[in-house]
């Protein structure tokens, strides 16, 4: 993949500013590796789709669920948050899992 991607990225730096201008940031910021990764609605195993790591709402949320389960789906910790202006969820280096439903996008922060 590593030689695919050096293969191309002259295409995409030179490409991606004419036809997807509103996109032109997020290539700059992959050849730079300085790219955030969000997670929004889904399931996400750990330490495969999500690191471990204490995650961040980017925007207030309503009618929210999260998720923490270990690797046997069990629930380790949850929330159903009506209302918020922000939440906060660390997952586990234990944990198995990480769902969201509701809540936009997590960033992670620690």
């Amino acid at each position: 993949m590593e030689v695919e991607w050096k293969s191309h990225k002259a295409m995409f730096e030179a490409g991606v500013p004419m036809f997807c201008p509103e996109h032109a940031q997020l290539v700059k910021d992959a050849v730079n590796g300085t790219v955030n990764r969000y997670y929004g609605n889904g399931s996400y195993f750990v330490p495969d789709q999500i690191v471990p790591g204490t995650y961040r709402t980017r925007e207030p949320v309503h009618d929210c669920y999260w998720e923490r389960a270990a690797a046997d789906g069990s629930i380790i910790d949850n929330g159903f948050v009506t209302a918020a202006k922000q939440l906060t969820v660390t997952v586990g280096r234990n944990d198995g899992a990480f769902t969201t439903r509701g809540c936009g996008r997590w960033e992670k922060v620690g």
